[in-house]
């Protein structure tokens, strides 16, 4: 199997969807348990890390010099294409970064739009359907 760039739409414009990954430190923390998570944080971003992911092929290295690399790229493991990834990543657009997004791409978007796609609804309809549901459960979360 393998991998390629995401097209262009009709508008020229090249996006794709990702959650990507973070790591962060929990700010209700005591002070020891600070410096504690910042060693952990610094191990899981630094370059040997990285490149174990990478060798692993859990993730894409973080680091652009480990990622254009032996350990990502130039591996043969696969997909053989995933050098593509390091130039697909200035095309990446995040989800909202709401609590219960995740709910509503699976109980609204994806079922309307694969109404839409098996042409039993329009576009239109699916998108007013869930602009309609979704917004009920954002108001929800604020």
């Amino acid at each position: 199997w393998d991998i390629v760039m995401f097209p262009k739409g009709p508008t020229g414009i090249r996006r794709f969807g990702t959650g990507g990954s973070g790591y962060a430190i929990i700010k209700q923390r005591r002070v020891q348990d600070y410096a504690d998570a910042w060693e952990v944080l610094k191990l899981l971003a630094g370059p040997l890390e990285q490149k174990m992911l990478g060798e692993a092929g859990l993730a894409q290295p973080a680091i652009r010099a480990i990622a254009e690399g032996e350990a990502w790229a130039k591996s043969p493991m696969p997909p053989a294409n995933k050098k593509m990834l390091n130039e697909a990543v200035k095309y990446a657009v995040y989800g909202p970064f709401a609590g219960n997004w995740k709910e509503i791409e699976q109980r609204y978007i994806q079922p309307e739009l694969e109404l839409a796609f098996r042409g039993e609804q329009t576009i239109e309809e699916a998108v007013r359907k869930i602009v309609i549901k979704a917004n009920k459960l954002l108001a929800i979360e604020r």
